[in-house]
């Protein structure tokens, strides 16, 4: 029974059933707050957030993106160019294998982002 749920819950997601509500004034607004806070931890000089480590830089580069894609804002797209242009030379790679993964993640939504 629990397949059954999980496969139709799958497929109804897949199918796009249901169109997702409009969003209200407030969640904008907390958006925005978040988005805020999020940009004043940024660092341009090196193009990484201010105390976080190498893998959760781009869980923040890819809440940025997401901020971007569902408010429809570009305010925040140097930050995108900053990062990349401070961190590519060595790939955004390092010995974990983890920590790669989630700036793949990130530059592929930055991809289809811009």
């Amino acid at each position: 029974m629990h397949r059954r749920i999980i496969c139709l819950t799958l497929i109804a997601a897949l199918a796009g059933c249901g169109a997702p509500a409009a969003p209200r004034a407030e969640d904008r607004a907390r958006a925005d707050a978040g988005m805020a806070a999020l940009v004043a931890m940024y660092n341009d000089n090196v193009g990484r957030w201010t105390s976080t480590g190498w893998w959760n830089n781009a869980n923040a580069l890819e809440a940025t993106i997401d901020y971007m894609a569902r408010t429809g804002s570009r305010d925040e797209l140097p930050l995108l160019e900053i990062t990349y242009r401070e961190n590519s030379y060595a790939g955004f790679l390092n010995d974990y294998y983890d920590d790669q993964l989630w700036w793949a993640l990130a530059w592929l939504k930055a991809y289809d982002l811009t």
